[in-house]
């Protein structure tokens, strides 16, 4: 069950949540890049590969598996992977997931796309401490 940290400045999170909102959802954009990201159309394309492709098993790791399905998706879906990756990452808090861990992750799912991740404000520490504790199986169950 999730939980609420009981941190009092968690401000730059849900301004965080909300720039997502306007730039991504409402606008088609990207949260970290001046690109149309969050399309139909390469929504749809992640969720292909993504969703209707599972790669089960528990002998390779998360990204390893991501990254085989993002196969040759084209640039602009892994670095949508990379913002979805982002958003799922936003609520954890920073004692049980940690800002850099999380930067990591998203730097490296952005770079499969063969770009450099931009240098952006949504991966400060303060926009990625987290507001709460999700339990064990936000991070580990399918």
């Amino acid at each position: 069950m999730a939980r609420w940290t009981g941190d009092a400045n968690i401000d730059e999170v849900f301004a965080a949540a909300d720039a997502w909102r306007e730039r991504c959802i409402l606008a088609d954009g990207s949260l970290f890049s001046d690109e149309k990201l969050w399309t139909l159309d390469n929504a749809q394309e992640f969720k292909k590969r993504f969703v209707e492709h599972p790669i089960e098993g528990a002998e390779r790791s998360f990204y390893d598996k991501l990254e085989e399905q993002l196969g040759d998706s084209a640039p602009a879906v892994k670095k949508l992977a990379a913002e979805i990756l982002w958003f799922y990452l936003l609520f954890p808090h920073h004692s049980k997931f940690g800002p850099e861990k999380k930067r990591e992750q998203i730097r490296t799912v952005w770079e499969w796309s063969g770009d450099a991740l931009p240098d952006t404000p949504y991966l400060n520490d303060e926009r990625l401490m987290g507001v709460g504790n999700p339990g064990t199986a936000y991070l580990t169950r399918p």
